[in-house]
């Protein structure tokens, strides 16, 4: 649903202008179940930075990217693509974190890349009528 819903949002909106209307009912709906459970004692410059650079490379980056790329992409590559996102993710938790995976998980991830890859080569380019 998120693909193509994407895909059609990125039709009518710019990928930016799409995100950033998300990120703006997501800045009004989720605050108030922050400062219910006592948020406004935590709250300080600091944090509040930590917060917007969270949300810029968390969310706002990527998902403009992702709209971007919809728009550019028929939706099953743009599928194919986004099953990689936990192999592309493991490996970042090997590098930055040091996490290790066990051989069947490194075998899985393996599988998916490999489909991945046989499906983006094996895919034949359709006209639109």
């Amino acid at each position: 649903a998120y693909i193509l819903l994407g895909g059609r949002i990125s039709k009518i909106m710019k990928g930016g202008e799409a995100v950033a209307v998300g990120m703006l009912f997501a800045t009004i709906l989720i605050p108030p179940f922050g400062f219910a459970g006592g948020g406004l004692n935590h709250l300080n410059p600091k944090l509040l930075a930590l917060g917007a650079a969270l949300a810029l490379l968390s969310s706002a980056i990527p998902f403009t990217l992702e709209i971007t790329a919809l728009k550019q992409l028929p939706p099953r590559t743009f599928s194919i693509l986004m099953s990689l996102e936990p192999a592309m993710a493991s490996l970042a938790a090997f590098v930055f974190l040091q996490e290790y995976l066990t051989v069947v998980e490194c075998a899985a991830v393996a599988c998916v890349v490999i489909a991945s890859a046989g499906s983006s080569l094996t895919t034949k380019k359709t006209t639109e009528i």
